[in-house]
């Protein structure tokens, strides 16, 4: 290893920076050119981090001390919003932390690996986290507006806090594995399928849940008379009560289709730097840099959301409010 890495600074005068000690191939080593613009652009991306800490931390836990005190709020989809916004108050608390002491370690001398494999074996978790709740909250909407009787007995509220607790434990797996293996790509690979298969089963719920919306009246039927194509509505009788329930369900589907657009730009996001690493299109400090600006807009997503959980939803808004007598 030593003889690696004397190598490399023999080829080249200028300063290289070794991320991690240890028994590693030379294709293993990760460098950075310590010029001044990356240090620069570095510490600009660490001061964002930074910024983003206490407001990514002070919203979340209104939302989850707003939950905690008020009973109304406390309906089935919104226990597993509360899961999230959990998730989001650790990288507010944790990850963003870390990421910005570890940006800032890169542009100084001899800086060891310790931030750098939290990073790698956290961030997984959270987003594993995040993406198998969405999904579960998109499949309950689903379930709510197309099997009412199917969806009282299945999504119970102590099933869901069991769906909630199996969750955290799979994301606690995604954690140890890789950990115990000692291979991050273990885990980049079960984050990659989990958010490939949870985007497409939340687009399909969503996409269908806009059409129960679309024909909550009735569908439109096409059948063939004599030579002409005739198009007709089918109409939907529903009593009162169900028409109710109707419209609060598709309601909280809008909502919750808010936040799964939101989350899947900045997924989409995640998806194609890991896209553009693995074909190597930019190539020395580049690479770093843009990894660290793709990280910093993921992490901003912890933001992002509950903000948009505020704004969109005066029940929620006013009952964490009303905690602290705003």
């Amino acid at each position: 290893m030593k003889e690696t890495v004397n190598n490399i600074t023999q080829a080249n005068r200028l300063l290289f920076n070794v991320s991690c000690s240890g028994p590693q191939t030379a294709e293993d080593i990760f460098t950075y050119l310590l010029t001044d613009s990356f240090n620069r652009f570095s510490t600009f991306l660490a001061i964002l981090n930074i910024i983003a800490i206490l407001p990514t931390i002070i919203l979340n836990g209104i939302i989850v001390i707003g939950f905690i005190q008020q009973k109304k709020i406390r309906t089935r989809s919104n226990r597993l919003l509360f899961s999230i916004c959990i998730a989001d108050f650790l990288v507010g608390s944790i990850v963003e932390p870390i990421m910005s002491a570890h940006i800032i370690k890169v542009t100084k001398r001899n800086h060891d690996c310790g931030l750098s494999n939290s990073l790698v074996y956290l961030i997984p978790v959270l987003l594993i986290i995040t993406m198998i709740t969405h999904t579960l909250i998109a499949i309950e909407r689903l379930c709510s507006i197309r099997k009412p009787s199917t969806y009282q007995k299945i999504f119970t509220k102590r099933n869901i806090t069991w769906s909630m607790a199996f969750i955290w434990l799979i994301g606690f797996l995604g954690f140890v594995v890789p950990l115990l293996s000692g291979n991050a790509i273990i885990g980049i690979k079960i984050l990659f399928g989990l958010i490939f298969l949870s985007l497409a089963i939340c687009s399909y719920c969503y996409i269908t849940l806009y059409q129960e919306h679309t024909w909550r009246n009735g569908r439109p039927v096409t059948k063939i008379q004599g030579a002409y194509v005739v198009r007709t509505m089918k109409t939907k009788e529903r009593s009162l009560e169900e028409d109710n329930t109707l419209t609060i369900n598709l309601e909280d589907a809008g909502f919750f289709s808010k936040l799964y657009i939101c989350m899947l730009v900045f997924y989409v996001i995640y998806l194609i730097t890991k896209i553009l690493k693995a074909y190597n299109v930019f190539k020395g400090n580049d690479h770093y840099s843009v990894q660290y600006v793709f990280d910093t807009l993921l992490n901003f997503h912890s933001l992002v959301n509950p903000c948009l959980i505020l704004f969109l939803n005066d029940t929620i808004r006013k009952a964490s409010f009303d905690v602290f007598w705003i």
